[in-house]
């Protein structure tokens, strides 16, 4: 009988111990796996953020270029609407010229036709032809008379036609000066367009790369908001866990804790409202105490318990949550070295990490919050501040 109940008490204590073990082990499994992913959607974060900022940068550089070439494409298209408009008045001028052309044509024709038909109407009517008006003449003076009059009028029937005839050949020299001209300008154009032409595909190649890289973007800053949002998430769901924990073997006994920057120099913040240090931002809500410390230092586990988190944390940098049962938990930011992980357990005292100034941080120290059930509180009683 004795000896079956010793059997029955190592039994049941063995399967309480059973339990216990892999109620730890589960937790430690948990807490490790929530920080993977955290740690996973952290490094996501920034791969798409760098990938965002290495974009920009590559857009900005095209931008530049394709400035430059938007520059050399206005120019030349300034050039082509100023030649466009001298080959335009030189077209203008060259069918003003050639219609001046036809018009001293018909001139010439018509004082010529004139002329000849006037002969002919003498002739045909048996009229007194030039030589009859000379022999008509009665005196050798009335001779001379007569002659100069004939000569003058058939002197001047040639005079306009040879006018109309000299006035013809300057104008067809202006109007081919106006063609050369012309043509000399739609060469030039040409030129100019075959370049333009150039640099408008150039122009398309660059946009088509933009619009890509704007697309990239795009892409990018929707990965970094997801990864953003479920590290967030996963952060709140460390926080929640905190409020309702009580794990055996690490409940809080209460007392003071270990102070957890044992080389600090000076408190260079309190718990409380305050200007931000970093963004200028005034009556900030400041959830811990800032504890001034030399970089590289150790930071200690203010008790015993269990590390819910052990990474990079945001503004906070590399940071250790640890919770030491009954909703009770410590933070430590701005680490420049973790030195636990995870679903690990620590005793009171235990070095975690090095004091650093990483995250939003002005310079090498410790932020250390306590929290309730999730939520903030002073901690400078819980250390002897």
């Amino acid at each position: 009988m004795y000896k079956n109940k010793i059997i029955s008490l190592c039994l049941a204590f063995t399967l309480i111990f059973s339990c216990s073990f892999l109620t730890i082990s589960s937790e430690k499994a948990y807490s490790a796996s929530v920080q993977d992913r955290i740690n996973q959607a952290t490094q996501n974060k920034k791969a798409a953020l760098d990938k965002i900022n290495k974009s920009k940068e590559q857009k900005a550089e095209i931008m530049s270029k394709k400035e430059k070439i938007d520059h050399e494409i206005d120019l030349l298209q300034a050039e082509l609407d100023e030649i466009d408009a001298i080959i335009n008045e030189a077209e203008q001028g060259i069918a003003q010229k050639e219609q001046e052309i036809k018009d001293y044509e018909l001139k010439i024709e018509s004082n010529d036709a004139d002329f000849r038909k006037r002969l002919r109407a003498m002739d045909e009517n048996n009229s007194a032809s030039y030589i009859d008006i000379l022999l008509e003449a009665k005196s050798l003076s009335d001779f001379f008379i007569r002659l100069e009059t004939v000569r003058e009028i058939t002197e001047h029937d040639q005079a306009v036609i040879n006018e109309m005839i000299a006035l013809k050949k300057g104008v067809e020299v202006i109007r081919n000066e106006l063609v050369l001209k012309r043509d000399e300008q739609k060469e030039a154009r040409s030129l100019v367009s075959d370049k333009k032409s150039v640099l408008d595909a150039k122009v398309a190649e660059q946009n088509a790369i933009i619009s890509k890289i704007n697309n990239d973007i795009n892409l990018q800053e929707k990965l970094y908001e997801e990864s953003k949002k479920l590290e967030e998430q996963l952060k709140n769901s460390i926080r929640s866990s905190l409020s309702t924990s009580s794990s055996a073997g690490s409940k809080y006994k209460g007392g003071k804790f270990v102070f957890p920057a044992p080389s600090m120099i000076y408190m260079s913040s309190e718990y409380g409202y305050r200007t931000h240090p970093v963004t200028g931002v005034k009556y900030k809500f400041h959830s811990g105490v800032d504890l001034a410390a030399p970089q590289g230092t150790n930071v200690l586990a203010a008790d015993a318990g269990t590390v819910r988190m052990a990474g990079w944390n945001g503004g906070y940098g590399y940071c250790v949550i640890i919770d030491h049962g009954d909703g009770v938990a410590t933070l430590y930011g701005h680490n420049s070295k973790l030195l636990v992980s995870a679903g690990q357990s620590v005793s009171r005292g235990q070095v975690i990490a090095k004091i650093g100034s990483t995250g939003v941080s002005t310079g090498p120290h410790l932020h250390f919050e306590v929290l309730i059930n999730g939520s903030t509180t002073n901690p400078a009683p819980y250390i002897g501040l």
